[in-house]
């Protein structure tokens, strides 16, 4: 998603907080759930508003198609003609009793192999989310890799309340961007197609959240006033 800012009006934040009071449909939970406990902590130090998920079209498609095709990509038997799937099913094997932190770790790492592209070159339009297959055949950019992991990852147990894809500002690169944070033991840890190491989001003082979404439900992140940098944390699974 390069270069494209994400300017959000006074407008647009009441109109989120109002929605925000909407109750919203429970969604079925996946058949293995892995007990990993929530932080307290905000996404990147930011205030958030929760809503629903009607304004958001193209992740509504993606999150209906995204375990399905998530399921084929890691049958033995998968119909899809990808060489990349053989090494995704090596993967969950070589990973399946590993500590969940190294999970991360090789869940980010395996696809970031993935080329960068724009979706301008792959898809002839400046903003373009990529369903797994789309992305596992054509590549794609930031938030492609975020949904292309948050799926895998939802494969292999973790909960939708534990992973949110994350729009965000890199304030270095003056650019948009989109990481996948994944709420795991007190900490939220986030998987970057920028870095192969997974960090915590604390480390990030340069990322500033604008949206965020799961299969259920999506957050306007604003940064306060003020507030004490957080400290720095030491990556997982380098």
């Amino acid at each position: 998603m390069p270069r494209k800012l994400l300017h959000i009006t006074t407008f647009t934040l009441w109109l989120l907080l109002a929605t925000s009071l909407n109750g919203y449909a429970n969604q079925a939970a996946t058949p293995t759930k892995l007990a990993v406990n929530r932080t307290k902590e905000m996404l990147f130090g930011t205030i958030e508003f929760s809503g629903n998920l009607n304004v958001l079209h193209s992740w509504q498609k993606i999150a209906s198609l995204g375990p399905d095709q998530f399921q084929q990509f890691s049958s033995a038997d998968n119909g899809q003609n990808l060489q990349s799937a053989a090494a995704w099913q090596k993967l969950v094997q070589h990973i399946a009793d590993l500590p969940l932190q190294q999970k991360l770790f090789a869940i980010n790492q395996f696809f970031n192999h993935w080329p960068y592209r724009q979706d301008q070159d792959v898809w002839q339009r400046n903003d373009y989310w990529a369903t797994p297959l789309e992305f596992l055949r054509h590549s794609g950019d930031c938030e492609d890799y975020a949904i292309c992991k948050y799926f895998a990852l939802r494969y292999l147990g973790f909960e939708a309340d534990q992973l949110r894809i994350v729009v965000l500002r890199d304030t270095i690169r003056s650019i948009t961007h989109a990481v996948l944070a994944v709420y795991l033991n007190n900490d939220i840890l986030i998987l970057d197609n920028l870095s192969n190491p997974v960090f915590s989001h604390r480390r990030y003082q340069h990322y500033i959240p604008q949206y965020s979404v799961n299969e259920h439900h999506r957050w306007m992140h604003i940064k306060p006033r003020s507030k004490t940098p957080l400290p720095p944390e030491r990556a997982t699974g380098d």
